[in-house]
């Protein structure tokens, strides 16, 4: 479940029961080129900024289309679930800031993907809409 800000409005769903916002059910795009895709991402804040990271960054986000970070990995999750955008991806977010996000994807008909990330609670995370080739 997330509440988004500052509509008001609550979006819950899951894998097994489908994905809502405000009444409405949500669906994930259905765009298959990753080249006109829309990518959400962020930085946490313990990203390290080394300039081999922000490279191995720019060659992951390079084969989107557009990036946008919209500051809150729930609402970017919550943006790929609607369809609004094609996919998200972020390194070591902590489980608390995607668990209600991940859910709302495959409820909207999405893929997830996630591994333990390099601290405590922090997973690497990748959703999208599961046909972007």
């Amino acid at each position: 479940m997330i509440g988004e800000f500052p509509s008001g409005k609550i979006a819950w769903g899951g894998r097994e029961i489908g994905s809502c916002l405000d009444g409405r059910c949500l669906q994930v795009s259905g765009l298959v080129d990753k080249r006109k895709a829309v990518l959400c991402t962020g930085f946490p804040s313990r990203f390290d900024f080394s300039e081999n990271n922000l490279n191995s960054f720019a060659s992951q986000v390079s084969d989107f289309g557009k990036v946008r970070m919209l500051g809150s990995a729930a609402l970017s999750l919550l943006s790929v679930a609607r369809g609004a955008t094609d996919a998200y991806s972020e390194q070591d977010i902590m489980i608390w800031d995607v668990a209600g996000g991940l859910a709302l994807v495959q409820g909207a008909g999405g893929t997830v993907s996630f591994q333990a990330g390099k601290v405590d609670h922090a997973l690497n995370v990748y959703a999208d809409n599961g046909m972007l080739c």
